[in-house]
């Protein structure tokens, strides 16, 4: 929560400044001659993801026409998340994320603040995402309390999606760029467990024993094999650099 918290401000933020009239803005330099049409891009808050994993993560973003643009990114897991069990090693840890993006910019090209690829935009977008890791569950055995016992294991977690996203895109200089975006989604998961003795119908999780993250329903989706579907809501921030 604090995280969303953090985007939402810098988006209002930066949402008001546009706002703001360009004669009392810091510089009055009009920026029609920052026209972009391919952009690099990085996504510093997937550095610090510990709800699906740590990443390296970043994209071009190409001008398709004054309004339209093409956006897709890559990223790799680097570290293990600081909430991961080491314990065990039913697999190797590893990850990566695919995302492919097509954006509708409301702006008129031509007007005194940017380009291309720059004001309001709507977007659509397709990801995909493999996660490999080792998890561990305490559990009371056939929900008896005093039967307390845990469990490590081994999942593989494939999860298809898509999003409808709104987003701010903006100059911070000559060459570099801000973006804010957020928006809603659905997510298909599949899960497949290796040597999970956990379970979920037999069993009672005790929570109390670990720390880790839920979905939205307030269960953990690693603890049972199988497809399920789930809202996807997506926020986040961009720094870009203008390649052309």
């Amino acid at each position: 929560m604090r995280l969303i918290a953090i985007v939402f401000c810098l988006f209002t933020a930066y949402s008001g400044f546009t706002q703001v009239p360009l004669k009392f803005r810091r510089s009055s330099k009009p920026y029609k001659y920052y026209d972009s049409r391919l952009l690099f891009k990085i996504a510093p808050l997937a550095l610090i993801d510990e709800i699906e994993f740590p990443a390296i993560q970043g994209g071009l973003e190409i001008a398709l026409s004054n309004k339209m643009s093409w956006y897709n990114e890559f990223g790799f897991r680097y570290r293990k998340a600081l909430y991961e069990n080491d314990d065990t090693g039913f697999v190797a840890r590893r990850g990566y994320r695919i995302k492919s993006e097509v954006r509708y910019y409301f702006k008129d090209p031509d007007s005194k603040i940017g380009g291309r690829l720059t004001g309001y935009y709507l977007a659509v977008n397709l990801f995909y995402i493999k996660n490999v890791d080792n998890k561990y569950v305490g559990y009371y055995y056939q929900k008896d309390t005093s039967a307390f016992t845990q469990d490590d294991f081994g999942m593989t977690k494939k999860v298809l999606g898509g999003n409808f996203i709104i987003g701010n895109q903006m100059y911070l200089g000559k060459r570099f760029l801000f973006e804010c975006y957020g928006g809603l989604g659905l997510r298909l998961r599949d899960i497949v467990t290796v040597g999970r003795e956990f379970d979920h119908e037999r069993d009672r999780e005790s929570r109390g024993h670990h720390w880790t993250f839920t979905d939205l329903t307030g269960g953990r989706p690693e603890l049972k094999d199988g497809k399920t579907t789930t809202i996807n809501i997506s926020i986040g921030v961009r720094f870009a650099y203008r390649l052309f």
